[in-house]
């Protein structure tokens, strides 16, 4: 629902703000706790949700000390919910798994919520911020990211009813990948759909992105009668 939608937006912006400032320096001695946000959130989980670290406990939590914050801050969700369970998976001696995702490329150090047959894949991109040195080239971590990653993740493999999103093809449209990369990692469901020979009627939202070509008067139709809704209108 819409207001649904709403509070998963506050719960995620206040983490970002509140406690992930762009600038924060994470030291050994600086390790977090999750926010009452999160921990509140979680306690009141009622499906059961898994999280698989692909690594070994040891080499993820020692490799260096935002690896380390990352590491506390994933305890914690088990800690704090006894519908979260972390378990640490070495890839190359469970085969099963990238079997069991084979639609995904998998590798070390990623991590897989996963609830009944919704998953979501973190990788490191997730877990911190980073930020190129011009000069070198050489990527390294600013900040950590690891409770709001978490917490969204969680968010969306445990939503029985995600927003689901048709990108309509067909008329020469700009590339907006990179947005519905943004939308996919935040639990919607996106496809792409032809405006004319498919049906956009149960989708929440629906994406033109810059048509270089003319839309026909039976295009134009097809989304005035969307938008209607049979009277009800509230699509977007």
């Amino acid at each position: 629902s819409e207001m649904c939608i709403r509070d998963r937006i506050n719960i995620i912006a206040g983490l970002l703000v509140e406690r992930f400032p762009i600038d924060i320096d994470l030291t050994e001695d600086n390790i977090f706790q999750i926010t009452d946000q999160s921990i509140e959130y979680i306690q009141n989980l009622d499906s059961e949700v898994t999280v698989n670290v692909l690594a070994e406990e040891e080499t993820f939590k020692n490799n260096n000390d935002y690896y380390r914050q990352a590491y506390e801050v994933i305890m914690r969700y088990a800690q704090y919910s006894d519908k979260i369970t972390v378990r640490f998976v070495d890839l190359y001696q469970n085969p099963d798994l990238q079997q069991k995702y084979s639609r995904e490329t998998l590798s070390t150090g990623q991590i897989v919520v996963e609830c009944g047959d919704r998953y979501q894949i973190l990788t490191s991109y997730d877990l911190f911020n980073t930020q190129v040195d011009q000069s070198s080239g050489y990527t390294y971590i600013t900040s950590s990211s690891a409770e709001q990653a978490m917490t969204s993740a969680i968010m969306n493999v445990t939503n029985a009813d995600p927003p689901t999103v048709a990108v309509l093809t067909g008329f020469n449209t700009a590339d907006i990948s990179s947005f519905t990369d943004i939308l996919t990692s935040n639990g919607y469901v996106v496809d792409e759909v032809d405006l004319m020979a498919g049906d956009i009627s149960e989708y929440d939202l629906v994406i033109l992105a810059a048509p270089t070509v003319d839309l026909s008067d039976a295009d134009l139709a097809k989304l005035d009668e969307y938008l209607d809704n049979d009277g009800r209108f509230g699509k977007n």
